[in-house]
């Protein structure tokens, strides 16, 4: 452990010396609306996600309508991260901001409750990489709303 702790003494030393910009992830908690969120804030931007297997990055309990935070500590969401919301089953709607470009794997898997998803900007939405397709609210929800209109095929 000691060599370890070392060689990570002296690799942090040689890339502040190099001048070498060293970001440092840490993990945190906010109340938005009711809600407790967790999300952990990596090069000026935030992640919203518990960082654990399958553990919801909110209350499991949370139940009706979620507006995800834009920012969370003064930073801008722009991932939510795997299993964010897993087996949040009582969430009846979810509002994804803008700023949000990356939606983790099984991030929506168990939120049979879901029945519609509110975006304000179908550029922003398009644009989201999903991770698989419990990812995207919508393999639940089957209802997308544009600026609170229904948008259909």
């Amino acid at each position: 452990m000691r060599n370890t702790k070392s060689w990570m003494n002296s690799w942090l030393a040689v890339a502040l010396a190099a001048g070498c910009a060293v970001a440092v992830a840490h993990g945190a908690t906010e109340m938005v609306d009711g809600i407790e969120w967790t999300y952990t804030v990596s090069g000026g931007v935030a992640m919203i996600d518990s960082g654990l297997w399958r553990k919801p990055a909110i209350p499991q309990s949370t139940t009706g309508a979620i507006f995800i935070p834009s920012t969370l500590g003064g930073y801008p969401v722009t991932f939510i991260g795997s299993h964010a919301f897993y087996d949040c089953s009582g969430l009846t709607s979810v509002a994804i901001p803008d700023s949000v470009t990356s939606i983790g794997y099984g991030t929506f898997e168990g939120c049979n409750g879901l029945t519609a998803v509110y975006i304000h900007d179908l550029a922003a939405w398009c644009g989201i990489r999903f991770g698989n397709s419990y990812a995207n609210p919508l393999y639940s929800a089957h209802h997308l709303y544009l600026e609170g209109k229904e948008l259909s095929t």
